[in-house]
């Protein structure tokens, strides 16, 4: 199997730092991984980079052999639109639009049609127990449901690869099961590539990828 991504040399200083947050970390994916590590450790900010949502001092990213440091804006901005899926410890629904209108928004920006985005957000909420609830607020959900809908948001343009930081970190025991198997259920079934952040060690058995951040570098768990 080849790999989908490639990282080579990656470094990343802040001045407030007497050293780099880390500095000649290379790795190389053929599947899904997660990435643990103690808080500022640098495994946020990690995903940030190789989301292309922070930069780097010096390194090379690659997705599916297509170099990500260093492209043009317009392409960065074209590739999170298309190929990225993003969820995070906060949900970032926007308060203003209901259940519906935030999960068909991906597609949406992407200029797909309002008939298909509808029915495409529609069988997604319905398969994480939401359909129920496609017209109501953020303000009105739980923290649980909440992260439902920013993984159907996160599916529904059917990315290659989501990148999730902390996705259950504010949840409790229960819905941090639920939301976590919804998301695992919804990658393996699309095909979609999962690169996972999370302080929570029982996570790490849902994948064979596991690494740990270690005074700035990637330990093998």
């Amino acid at each position: 199997m080849s790999n989908f991504l490639e990282i080579h040399d990656l470094k990343k200083t802040f001045p407030a730092l007497d050293k780099p947050l880390f500095s000649n970390l290379s790795i190389k994916l053929s599947d899904s991984a997660v990435f643990t590590g103690v808080s500022g450790s640098g495994k946020s900010t990690f995903l940030q980079i190789i989301a292309g949502l922070d930069v780097c001092d010096k390194g090379s990213i690659k997705f599916f052999g297509n170099e990500l440091c260093g492209i043009k804006q317009s392409e960065l901005i074209n590739l999170r639109k298309h190929e990225f899926g993003f969820i995070y410890q906060f949900h970032h629904l926007l308060n203003d639009f209901n259940v519906l209108e935030n999960v068909m928004l991906p597609l949406k920006v992407n200029n797909i049609n309002d008939g298909y985005a509808m029915q495409q957000a529609k069988k997604l909420l319905n398969s994480v127990g939401l359909l129920d609830r496609i017209m109501h607020y953020p303000n009105q959900l739980s923290g649980g449901e909440k992260q439902r809908v920013a993984i159907c948001r996160a599916l529904i343009h059917q990315p290659k690869v989501i990148f999730a930081d902390e996705p259950t970190g504010n949840l409790d025991k229960k819905n941090s099961k639920i939301v976590m198997d919804l998301l695992l259920k919804g990658t393996q079934k699309n095909n979609i590539k999962l690169l996972l952040v999370t302080h929570d060690q029982s996570m790490l058995s849902n994948f064979k990828n596991r690494f740990e951040f270690i005074d700035g570098r990637l330990k093998k768990c």
